[in-house]
């Protein structure tokens, strides 16, 4: 069915569409986010994770960096996945649980007839491919079918249909950064990191702007391609930070090997 499926009818969430957005996710339950490295994925679920803290207290958050437990994942390799081991590895390795009650108490999330006050975000599943694939889309699947409340995973777009195919959802990116957002990213960052006063503010603007077209004709991104991504934004920030205390003719020396 995927030729089917119009990609350029689709709908977006601004940041201040961020209720909506997790309201979708409980209505869906499972959120994909597939885009490039540097697009700030795992960003976005920190993010995430910091309002559903605030607006469901009560919630058990599980955030899983695939990365930090590929020694597992390797013992875990060519084994059945089922939910004893998920259970057991969710509450013991990552949550770090110690008590026996907070270990009943979370066990008993799922085994409730409705859905459950459980979060889970699994963040880098293209990092573990593809040697632990299948182990983690096994675990993924016991996960699916216990009573959770929402299942977000990252992932990089060559994996994507991967993780479409297996949880049966369709995937949300990430809208790249326009030419005023990095601008105003660049202006932020060198007035919080450089204890600017307000009445720099003009010349940051004017900095800013002169850097982003300067990098353009420079790496001919004239698209801005290279800096509408938010890392490689911050890479640019950090490389010109000081930079910014001297004059901007040092823009000259930028070079695409720089």
């Amino acid at each position: 069915m995927r030729k089917y499926i119009d990609a350029h009818k689709s709908h977006s969430y601004a940041p201040s569409d961020l209720e909506k957005l997790l309201q979708e996710a409980k209505n869906r339950r499972v959120m994909i986010i597939a885009d490039k490295a540097g697009m700030g994925k795992t960003t976005v679920l920190t993010h995430l994770s910091e309002r559903i803290k605030h607006k469901y207290p009560s919630h058990w958050l599980v955030r899983i960096n695939l990365n930090e437990y590929t020694e597992l994942l390797k013992a875990q390799k060519d084994k059945i996945m089922n939910k004893e081991w998920v259970l057991e590895f969710v509450s013991k390795e990552v949550l770090k649980l110690e008590s026996h009650l907070e270990k009943e108490l979370f066990k008993k999330s799922f085994e409730r007839n409705e859905i459950s006050n459980v979060v889970v975000m699994v963040d880098g599943f293209d990092e573990i491919c593809p040697s632990y694939k299948e182990t983690v889309l096994d675990m993924l699947q016991v996960l699916k079918q216990t009573p959770l409340e929402q299942l977000w995973v990252t992932t990089r777009p060559h994996l994507r249909e991967d993780l479409e195919d297996n949880l049966q959802q369709l995937s949300y990116t990430l809208q790249p950064f326009s030419e005023v957002e990095q601008v105003e990213f660049l202006k932020k960052f060198w007035f919080e990191n450089l204890n600017l006063e307000e009445n720099d503010q003009d010349r940051l603007q004017n900095y800013a702007e002169a850097l982003i077209s300067k990098l353009s004709q420079s790496i001919t991104d004239m698209d801005r391609e290279f800096t509408d991504m938010p890392l490689q934004t911050r890479m640019l920030a950090e490389t010109f930070n000081v930079d910014f205390i001297s004059e901007p003719e040092l823009l000259s020396r930028l070079n695409l090997f720089g």
